[in-house]
């Protein structure tokens, strides 16, 4: 590097938004730095002019760094914010604080004499935050456990309680038992959707796929949704293909359940019906969880699971839906949601004979037809 080029780097360097060190790998001294090198080291450029990099970083630790200076004679570029023994890479001041970086090594030749740029990156806020994430990662899982034991646990209690107790309420009164059941019942499936939450959001890294049998999930999530509302008609439509498997993980069960759960809790007639299909290509699977309910405005679409910076305050958000569009992205799918065609995938309260179609709907004529949630899964 001469003449021009040399000029044309000290211009790139000040502008530059970390610290630049070039420094002489014949005796490891500091030949030049930016601006920003002496903000963050408090020196003066003549101050560190002369001096080895070694100066600038804790003394207990110089022979890693040492170590890892050696690698950079031997490869054209190399990045590292870690020592050999697993230490934060660490800048000293001139006051004495010691300063977390990540540091990029690259080779060049300056007037014929191997030099290195040492571009020098403060990481202390992003340590600050990983920090933060951890602590709060520790606290959800907390949480978790006291969902899963001891909310879950005292609602089945109360549950087995009110079993006894219904055998000494007079009939008039059984409406109100039910009432209590349905809601202790909601209780116990929030602690689980909550649970699940929590799995998700403290995963560290990419969770590992593998194949879940399709129909075992659905059959299991119906029965559960029609065992916790008698009035409920749920189960698989004519023709399903779902002796399949797809790519996700055993949470793929708390997709199907919170879309049930979702079908049925907004579904404002006296029995609400939902049908589950699913059709298979090569590659893909695709469920559709429909229902006869009041549907979802066009302008509600678009927000319903949470997406985009307003996460779970969006119009129309649960946690539940956002819950399923995080999981089947960690599954490589998709989720939508559309209005449902009668003509298209009609279901049994649409027949005019059929009792469903009337039962405390009397308000309903102009009513939208329900919506269908289309999820798009990987086949194994």
């Amino acid at each position: 590097m001469e003449g021009d080029a040399r000029e044309k780097y000290r211009s790139l360097a000040e502008a530059a938004p970390d610290a630049i060190f070039l420094v002489d790998l014949t005796d490891a001294t500091i030949s030049e730095v930016n601006e920003r090198t002496e903000e963050l080291l408090g020196y003066d450029r003549s101050e560190l002019a002369g001096k080895t990099v070694a100066d600038v970083h804790p003394a207990e630790d110089l022979d890693g760094y040492w170590e890892m200076f050696d690698r950079t004679t031997q490869r054209e570029t190399i990045r590292f914010d870690t020592l050999p023994d697993g230490s934060q890479v660490e800048v000293v001041t001139a006051d004495g604080e010691r300063v977390p970086v990540e540091i990029h090594v690259k080779r060049v030749e300056v007037d014929g004499s191997p030099h290195v740029f040492l571009v020098v990156r403060d990481v202390s806020t992003q340590l600050a935050r990983r920090e933060q994430l951890e602590r709060a990662t520790e606290e959800l899982a907390v949480l978790n456990r006291l969902l899963r034991h001891d909310i879950r646990n005292d609602m089945s209690v109360v549950l087995g309680w009110l079993d006894r107790l219904e055998q000494h309420v007079d009939p008039d009164h059984h409406d109100t038992v039910e009432r209590i059941r349905s809601h202790g019942s909601h209780v116990v499936d929030l602690t689980k959707l909550a649970r699940d939450y929590v799995e998700v959001i403290t995963e560290e890294a990419e969770p590992e796929l593998e194949p879940v049998d399709l129909h075992q999930t659905l059959t299991e999530e119906l029965d559960a949704c029609r065992s916790a509302n008698d009035a409920v008609d749920a189960g698989l439509a004519a023709g399903a293909e779902t002796d399949v498997s797809v790519q996700a993980t055993p949470l793929l069960c708390s997709v199907f359940r919170n879309l049930l759960n979702n079908a049925v809790q907004h579904n404002d007639r006296a029995e609400p019906t939902v049908r589950v299909d699913a059709t298979v290509t090569d590659d893909t699977v695709t469920v559709r969880v429909a229902d006869d309910g009041p549907g979802i405005p066009d302008e509600e679409k678009a927000s319903v699971f949470g997406r985009g910076e307003q996460g779970l305050d969006s119009s129309g958000t649960g946690i539940g839906l956002y819950l399923v569009d995080r999981l089947i992205t960690q599954f490589g799918g998709d989720v939508r949601v559309r209005d449902r065609d009668p003509a298209s995938f009609p279901l049994p309260s649409d027949d005019p004979a059929s009792d469903r179609s009337t039962a405390g709907d009397e308000f309903r004529d102009d009513a939208p037809a329900g919506s269908v949630f289309v999820v798009e899964l990987r086949r194994a």
